[in-house]
This record gives C-alpha cells, sequence and structure tokens, in this order.
C-alpha cells in the first residue's frame, strides 16, 4: 500500500477470526491481529451477506487483505461504543495489481 494512503490510517484494530462453535451456541476465535487501520464513524446504509439492509454507524479501512468476514470479532479504538459491534459486510478494495485493502463496515 502507498505511504501516503498509511499515513491516513492513524488508528488499529485488533481482529480475532472465527473458529468454531460449540454445541451451547459458544463461539471460539482464533488468536489475536492488530491491524493498521482508519475508522470512521460515518452512519450508511449497507446489505448483508443475508441481502438484509442494515444501518452500519462506523466503516473500517483496513490497511491490509486478512480476510474478515461477518462471523469475526473486530475490537475498535476506545472512542467507538460498542469496542465489538457486529460486523454487517466486508469490501474487498481493489486496483490492477489486485486486492490490497479490505473495508468493514459495522
Amino acid at each position: 500500500m502507498d505511504a501516503a494512503l498509511l499515513s491516513l490510517m492513524a488508528d488499529t484494530v485488533t481482529w480475532e477470526a472465527y473458529a468454531s462453535q460449540n454445541s451451547y451456541g459458544e463461539v471460539a476465535y482464533a488468536a489475536a491481529s492488530t491491524i493498521q487501520c482508519r475508522c470512521s464513524g460515518k452512519i450508511q446504509m449497507v446489505t448483508t451477506a443475508q441481502g438484509e439492509e442494515k444501518v452500519s454507524n462506523v466503516t473500517v479501512w483496513l490497511a491490509t487483505c486478512p480476510g474478515v468476514t461477518p462471523r469475526d470479532r473486530l475490537t475498535l479504538p476506545a472512542r467507538f461504543v460498542p469496542t465489538q459491534p457486529e460486523i454487517l459486510a466486508v469490501a474487498k478494495l481493489s486496483d490492477e495489481s489486485g486486492a490490497y485493502a479490505e473495508v468493514v463496515y459495522c
């Protein structure tokens, strides 16, 4: 990613990929990773993977493409409440070289 674009990503989030769910409905996650990003309190309508229209209150631009899915867990900076919101949708940003970043809507 371009250094000028990275300089705009002053936040970090903690990402935990979904690992499994037991018979009681308790979810287990993989080891946490810290990712450089930009978090913005932008309110907008998004369409979930199930085709539902929902209101997103936070948009997170990740500096990499770790493969975030709506079943994963993100921990946002403390200025956002809640700090672990539901992930509504994920989009990949790409150019002629391929995917270079992900946008997560919470």
